[in-house]
């Protein structure tokens, strides 16, 4: 909205330098897994508000940045980034899901297909999947774009969802009523 005002509407944006250190002293540092769940959300977010026209992440190389170690082996971050785009490849955003609790996602639409893309901010949430009066299979892919059949029923099914970004793929999603399970607190007697 800001280009709006300033008159340059046809203005793009770009977010560079983009990432999180794993190693170094001059930076603080976080887990080599934290690493590789923030490199796809961080796309994910970009890409789905439809405001950025690019994100460049800092350092893709061997660095203290990059997804790869020193030795060249990948991080997780570089596997996650090739299960993000074996995904998301040509697709458009479609609708954005903040459910609360942390739990959040993008709808999105390729060719065919509908591809929601789900992750939890914090802990393990729960995704209820309600289609509307019918059964629908889907493929769920995980976080390294390792793929399984689902059936979900019409009355529903409840998904773990965690900080490694889950893709579910299916022709009918946009059909799918998505919410979050309240957690259930339970004391001990």
């Amino acid at each position: 909205s800001w280009l709006i005002e300033l008159k340059k509407p046809g203005s793009e944006v770009w977010a560079t330098e983009i990432g999180l250190a794993l190693t170094g002293m001059e930076w603080p540092t976080i887990q080599v897994e934290t690493h590789g769940e923030y490199l796809p959300r961080t796309f994910l977010l970009s890409q789905g508000s439809a405001k950025a026209a690019n994100v460049c992440w800092h350092d893709f190389g061997l660095g203290m940045f990059g997804i790869c170690d020193r030795q060249g082996y990948p991080r997780p971050a570089l596997l996650s980034f090739a299960g993000l785009v074996s995904r998301l490849s040509g697709a458009t955003p479609v609708q954005r899901h903040d459910l609360g609790g942390g739990l959040q996602g993008f709808t999105f639409r390729r060719k065919d297909k509908d591809v929601m893309a789900l992750w939890s901010e914090s802990r393990v949430e729960f995704a209820r999947l309600n289609p509307e009066g019918m059964n629908l299979s889907a493929k769920l892919y995980d976080f390294y774009g390792n793929e399984q059949t689902y059936l979900i029923p019409q009355q529903g099914l409840a998904l773990p969802v965690t900080g490694r970004i889950v893709y579910l793929e299916s022709p009918s999603l946009r059909l799918v009523d998505l919410s979050r399970i309240e957690p259930v607190q339970i004391t001990p007697s």
